[in-house]
């Protein structure tokens, strides 16, 4: 029997990616070290995701300890804030978001930076050359990431506590020398050194995915040898600008410098840096003005666009599309909330409970959470990439020659079929949280069913479900916006088309949760509307 190409394809990449892993490991230990790569590399890292590490560390932090001072002021408990975050912070918070940054920020435009070499062929040329490329760039990114988050873990617990502290004080009125005081009753120095090890453990992972640069399948874009000819005329134009800086041409005449040089830069750098926003804004502006345009002459592009984000193409699709991603995302999250949730309560005899935390922190917290992830990554992502490649290989310029109005054909198109698809992602992911939980619970720990869904049912209000999808439907259209511009407006090569991945995740994943936070706070008031009863 003859297996077809592409049934193998997901088992042919799985493979490369452990043969891969194996061969870094095995070459860890060897000498000689890249040293230079490898400080150059964290450097990279740590510059391009420290900004994204604060910016997203805060709206985790504060929806944190938010949604759990709510349970805590109906206790008559506001003075265990700080246990509550200082626990959340140092044991979740911490090495999840370090590892969507790393992820986010230093992995991806590595990625891209391996891809584009494997399309220049300076990976063969390498190979020819007798220096094996793993060992010379796969394992001292690898190092660096790891190193990177370790770093950004202990930033992120930082940032978390002191945004806690100013967010409960200065919002939720709790005494500021109680929450200093309850930070250490639950938290101690194993769980630090924990966290930390899941940091280093998620970044050297996330590393590996990242360095699996498609070794067997070289690209090329260009003629063989151009590459080089760029690159000697860039080396002897920088030099020649060196050596002749401020002269015209033909002659020693001096050009006056422009005054205050960098008074003249920084104000040009604030002025794009408006520019952009500018046009960012613009885009979002005829993106949302087009989208009735979708359902009256775009209808047959919008329903291929549903298929493909719901079920994926490819080896995407084999394993069962967006939905299963997303599925197992939240089943993850769902069983941590009660594995969580069940020792905690169980040290003050009231296990029981775990039913009623399943129903608060999933609908609340979790879910919301980790389908704004799962939909930046698998299908705001796939947008990024595929309007991106349209946009290097001038397809979207063939477009508009032709009089098709691109941003309504391919972003309008994307953001309406995004939100659209969310909703019943989020119905896949908010019954797979619940259905992790529950067996999390009543199998492994033991716990009887009837007790479990008596508190389950009696805590989980219909109104929060609707306002949970509600934010889902929020963030889709926010992660979609910011994931079609970034691909519509890509440049640079597949390497750019990576780099603009990259941006857009980040972007996207610091507006989604601050998009949740204010949401949250909107919707829940101060007092978070929940009565403990029943």
């Amino acid at each position: 029997m003859t297996v077809s190409v592409p049934a193998w394809k997901p088992a042919a990449a799985v493979g490369g990616l452990f043969a891969m892993g194996l061969d870094v490991l095995v070459l860890l230990p060897r000498r000689p070290f890249a040293w230079r790569e490898f400080v150059r590399q964290a450097w990279f890292v740590a510059r391009v995701s420290l900004l994204p590490t604060v910016m997203l560390a805060i709206p985790y932090s504060v929806l944190v300890v938010f949604t759990f001072n709510i349970l805590l002021l109906e206790f008559g408990a506001a003075d265990f804030s700080g246990t509550t975050a200082a626990f959340a912070t140092v044991t979740q918070i911490g090495p999840i978001v370090t590892v969507l940054v790393v992820a986010g920020a230093g992995a991806t435009a590595m990625c891209a930076d391996l891809g584009a070499r494997t399309i220049r062929e300076e990976v063969d040329a390498m190979r020819v050359m007798g220096i094996n490329p793993i060992q010379a760039l796969v394992v001292p990114r690898v190092l660096a990431a790891t190193l990177v988050a370790i770093l950004l873990s202990a930033v992120v617990i930082v940032v978390g506590l002191v945004g806690g502290f100013f967010f409960s004080v200065l919002v939720q009125h709790v005494t500021p020398g109680a929450y200093g005081a309850g930070m250490t009753v639950l938290t101690h120095a194993a769980d630090v050194v924990v966290a930390v090890i899941k940091a280093a453990l998620f970044g050297l992972v996330d590393r590996l995915l990242q360095g699996d640069f498609g070794r067997g399948r070289p690209g090329r874009c260009r003629q063989r040898g151009q590459r080089n000819r760029g690159l000697h005329l860039r080396g002897a134009v920088r030099d020649q600008y060196r050596c002749h800086r401020g002269r015209r041409e033909g002659g020693g005449v001096t050009v006056a410098g422009a005054r205050l040089p960098r008074s003249s830069a920084a104000l040009k750098r604030w002025g794009t840096g408006w520019t952009r926003v500018g046009l960012q804004t613009l885009f979002y502006a005829k993106t949302l003005r087009y989208i009735g345009d979708v359902f009256r002459s775009y209808r047959s592009e919008l329903v291929r666009l549903i298929a493909q984000m719901g079920l994926g193409t490819g080896a995407l699709a084999v394993i069962g599309g967006t939905v299963a991603i997303v599925g197992f995302l939240t089943m993850t999250t769902g069983a941590l909330v009660s594995v969580a949730g069940y020792n905690q309560l169980s040290d003050i005899g009231v296990e029981a409970l775990t039913g009623f935390a399943s129903a608060y922190f999933n609908v609340r917290l979790a879910a919301p959470l980790t389908a704004g992830v799962a939909l930046a990554a698998t299908i705001g992502a796939g947008a990024t990439a595929q309007l991106g490649a349209m946009r290097i290989n001038e397809e979207i310029d063939a477009l508009e020659v032709m009089g098709i109005r691109t941003i309504a054909y391919l972003a309008s198109t994307r953001v309406v079929a995004g939100v659209l698809v969310v909703v019943p992602l989020y119905c896949v992911a908010a019954i797979s949280a619940f259905l992790s939980a529950k067996l999390s619970t009543t199998v492994i720990y033991g716990q009887s069913a009837g007790v479990y869904d008596h508190y389950f049912s009696t805590f989980l209000y219909p109104m929060d479900l609707v306002w949970s999808f509600v934010l889902a439907v929020a963030m889709a259209l926010v992660i979609m916006l910011v994931h079609t511009y970034y691909g519509f407006t890509a440049a640079g090569g597949p390497a750019g088309v990576g780099e603009a991945v990259g941006r857009a995740v980040r972007t996207s994943l610091v507006s989604s949760s601050a998009l949740i936070v204010f949401l949250s706070l909107a919707i829940y008031g101060q007092t978070g509307n929940f009565h403990l009863s029943g």
